[in-house]
């Protein structure tokens, strides 16, 4: 049991995410992604009392129980695991951390190319929206991060022996974000290939005729 639960918490790593999208993939353009800390909330009771209902939560949406005699195994396991969780949430904040730079980079730089593309009398109108769209995906992305990353809080800090039960929904509910998350970031990677990257190079021909 204790190696199936450290397993499990493995999974839990986004050092996996499909491969962002980079600054130089605007390069066919005309011209040219550490945890957040813990609140003085969070550390307060009513952060306690927060994180009780969150546990709660996760409980309510497991399906399955565990039986008395898994109860008795996750106790004696579960600390070892929260160990990995810690490293886990390491990961993920130096995730957080590239992303973040990357996503903003390119959205920097996008929109400058919309503004150089009008100037030079092409409408960039096709490329404005997608860039819309494209914020409006990586915004989800981030919204779908912290969530996860208050998960992998709530995994860690949290007193499992004495709840089992939540420890593991609060488990499950972590690797129902993470696979949310690698879809996330396949589709923004997809989005930007399949139609931003076409937009770039109608706007190059555009320019050169």
């Amino acid at each position: 049991m204790k190696k199936t639960l450290i397993s499990l918490v493995l999974v839990l790593s986004l050092t996996t995410l499909p491969g962002v999208v980079h600054a130089q993939d605007t390069s066919q353009a005309p011209e040219e992604s550490s945890s957040p800390e813990l609140t003085d909330e969070e550390t307060s009771s009513d952060g306690a009392g927060r994180r009780a209902e969150r546990l709660q939560k996760y409980k309510d949406r497991l399906a399955v129980r565990l039986s008395a005699n898994e109860e008795r195994v996750l106790r004696n396991s579960c600390t070892a695991a929260q160990e990995m969780v810690a490293k886990v949430s390491n990961r993920v904040a130096r995730v957080r951390e590239n992303r973040e730079e990357s996503y903003a980079t390119i959205s920097e730089r996008l929109n400058d190319l919309v503004v150089k593309v009008e100037i030079a009398g092409v409408d960039a109108t096709s490329l404005n929206d997608a860039i819309v769209t494209m914020e409006s995906e990586v915004s989800i992305f981030k919204a779908t991060l912290d969530e996860y990353e208050t998960i992998l809080s709530d995994l860690a800090e949290m007193d499992c022996e004495s709840d089992p039960q939540a420890f593991r929904a609060a488990l499950s509910a972590a690797k129902q974000h993470r696979v949310t998350l690698v879809s996330s970031s396949q589709g923004i990677r997809q989005y930007f290939d399949n139609t931003i990257k076409p937009i770039l190079q109608q706007l190059r021909e555009d320019l050169s005729t």
